[in-house]
């Protein structure tokens, strides 16, 4: 039976005067199949007269082993295989939405005109701003730490990975970048932003691109609604 959620903004303030959103899709999280999914779309359809989904599948290429054991071909088009999963098994519920919408794949934004200046960019950056390093440093050694019980049997070594992860980071800043020029810069998400990203917008680092600059990360969460089958029984 489908539950229901109620969506909640966390963190600072509300949301900001907009009529466009973009919605960012990390393939294979909870929060973005099934009744959680839904009921962003239902709340996005509530705030927003248009909303950009951008599935962000390619980029999970960084996350397979195959990307560090020499066929980085394999591992994009596994992750590119999962997207296309991901689109099959959602496209009830973003074809539910009430406003106007479409869809994006992260090739799509690599491909962009303005992304190979932008990727130099955000490793210019890296190299150049100390606190920039260091807090996306801190970003890829969270998540290894976290996951690393997971990763330990793969085959691939923490320094090999960490590396990998810091070009995954330094990847998606520069095509949040774009989106948030092209589409919005409101992104609605269900988890928290990058510390590197929030570094950049909060110090007004010099040199970074103007769509991380005005970029408003709006993380969300979700609350359980208690069913009226639910409620009866508790009152009985």
């Amino acid at each position: 039976m489908a539950k229901e959620y109620r969506i909640k903004i966390i963190g600072e303030g509300n949301l900001p005067e907009s009529s466009a959103c973009t919605l960012g899709i990390s393939v294979g999280g909870h929060f973005h199949e099934g009744d959680k999914f839904r009921a962003t779309v239902k709340w996005v359809s509530t705030n927003f007269n248009y909303c950009h989904i951008f599935v962000c599948d390619t980029l999970q290429r960084y996350n397979h082993k195959d990307f560090y054991l020499g066929d980085k071909e394999r591992a994009r088009q596994e992750s590119r295989r999962q997207g296309d999963q991901w689109i099959k098994n959602n496209r009830l519920a973003f074809e539910s939405f009430s406003i106007r919408y479409d869809v994006g794949r992260w090739d799509d934004w690599t491909a962009h005109e303005r992304f190979p200046e932008y990727w130099e960019t955000m490793q210019r950056l890296f190299k150049d701003c100390r606190p920039f390093r260091e807090a996306l440093e801190g970003d890829v050694s969270r998540f290894l730490n976290n996951n690393w019980s997971r990763l330990a049997n793969d085959g691939v070594s923490y320094q090999i990975r960490f590396e990998g992860g810091l070009n995954y980071m330094l990847e998606e800043l520069a095509v949040l970048a774009i989106i948030s020029e092209e589409k919005s810069p409101v992104e609605i998400y269900a988890g928290p932003d990058s510390k590197g990203a929030r570094l950049l917008k909060q110090e007004r680092v010099k040199g970074t691109p103007l769509g991380l600059l005005n970029r408003s990360a709006i993380k969300i969460d979700f609350r359980g609604v208690a069913s009226s089958q639910t409620l009866l029984k508790s009152v009985a």
